[in-house]
């Protein structure tokens, strides 16, 4: 009886924690492992584990994300990289078990709305603190520690997070908080999302640099408009985006040096000569090349999970090029680790998770669900968003939550496409 009692109880804390870990995901890292610790142990003590694993297995997202966490760590098997470093890698894609993880915990469409809730209250707070350090209310990088890696450069307004998941993270608040406003059936709280909506888009163009925010914003801002009119939103966001983005070229220095310095930056890289230390985007093009090479190596399974450090060491060796423990491109990364096998179950991995967001229950969450994805398919083209932390996390998190909302076969046919 006592133990029942306990197990009822853990089956309600694990989906409070799971709500919670929507607010700490943009906020704070400590409280993420925290929250993810108590989320497994309450998994395992609350009821009914049985119908626990019947949900897993009967949610094609969840199996997927199993299947390619099992290839990874398959990849441990072979190739010359040290244990250790395939190891540290293979706990970077926890993520991936997360969503198995989080899908009986969003079954219920109020777990889920008072999740995605949590997590619009941190972006909100994040958003509302970056401003009051544009206008000088707080000093920069006040909610950081003082020996934060990257805080050194032009002034970057940003709360909880440096600039490039700054930005990433106010792209997607620009477009959840448009949705959630289109979606309000409340006047005042509809202009209220607006509001905080264009509030986010002035925060990534004019406040804080992170061009991959830019990028983000503007597939997002093209998926909005799409999603909203269709064939005849695709014009109007051109139109609109043209003039917002010419806007932010010429009135934010920001927006402006970061775009013409990435041009520069690479219309000054040559395949024959090494990259300047101080050209990020040099770097990542010699990154990209050698990875390339590497892949060419080893088409079929890849060098194993976690050997790409010592892959591109032999690579460059006696280069004079600098080493790098990740290109930078999580398609790269995958395909270098685990070859195009892995590469092709990656791809596989968001077709199906695309396709499947027309499945779920409500229009904002498939919204949701197709912004997420875009965020990730893109992002990853520039840096390895699996293996970080917070954008890893959320991927994770959202996914978890979003695709627990998938109907079985027997209710499809009463969802709308």
């Amino acid at each position: 009886m006592e133990y029942r009692i306990i197990s009822s109880k853990a089956d309600t804390l694990t989906k409070w924690v799971a709500i919670a870990l929507g607010f700490t995901i943009p906020v704070s890292t400590a409280l993420d492992s925290i929250l993810l610790g108590l989320l497994v142990v309450f998994w395992i003590l609350a009821t009914d584990n049985r119908e626990k694993w019947r949900q897993i297995i009967n949610n094609p997202l969840a199996l997927l994300s199993l299947g390619l966490f099992a290839l990874l760590a398959l990849g441990l098997l072979y190739g010359e990289s040290n244990p250790w470093d395939g190891l540290r890698y293979l706990s970077k894609y926890k993520e991936l078990l997360l969503i198995a993880l989080l899908i009986p915990c969003f079954q219920d469409e109020w777990t889920r709305r008072r999740g995605l809730l949590a997590f619009a209250l941190a972006l909100v707070l994040t958003l509302l603190f970056s401003y009051a350090i544009g206008i000088g209310l707080l000093p920069e990088y006040f909610f950081m520690p003082r020996k934060t890696p990257g805080m050194t450069g032009s002034f970057n307004p940003v709360t909880f997070k440096l600039s490039i998941t700054h930005n990433i993270l106010m792209a997607i608040a620009a477009f959840m908080f448009a949705q959630m406003a289109r979606y309000a059936s409340v006047t005042g709280i509809r202009i209220l999302w607006g509001i905080l909506s264009m509030l986010a888009v002035f925060n990534v163009l004019f406040m804080v640099q992170g061009r991959i925010g830019y990028l983000i914003l503007a597939v997002l801002w093209i998926y909005f408009f799409y999603d909203t009119l269709k064939w005849k939103g695709l014009a109007l966001a051109a139109m609109l985006g043209t003039l917002l983005f010419t806007g932010a070229y010429l009135g934010s220095d920001t927006f402006r040096s970061r775009i013409t310095k990435a041009a520069s930056e690479f219309s000054q890289w040559h395949p024959d000569q090494l990259a300047a230390v101080d050209s990020s985007v040099g770097l990542r093009m010699e990154w990209y090349r050698n990875s390339l090479e590497i892949i060419g190596d080893h088409p079929v399974f890849g060098v194993g999970t976690g050997g790409f450090r010592q892959a591109y060491a032999e690579k460059i060796k006696g280069t004079g090029m600098l080493p790098t423990v990740n290109p930078h491109n999580q398609y790269l990364l995958t395909a270098v680790d685990l070859g195009l096998l892995g590469l092709g179950f990656l791809l596989y991995l968001f077709y199906r998770q695309w396709r499947l967001a027309k499945m779920l229950p409500s229009a904002l969450e498939r919204s949701l669900a197709h912004a997420l994805l875009l965020t990730i398919m893109f992002g990853c083209l520039f840096n390895s968003l699996l293996l970080d932390h917070t954008e890893g996390l959320l991927y994770g998190w959202m996914s978890g939550l979003l695709y627990a909302g998938l109907k079985s076969n027997s209710q499809k046919s009463g969802i709308p496409t």
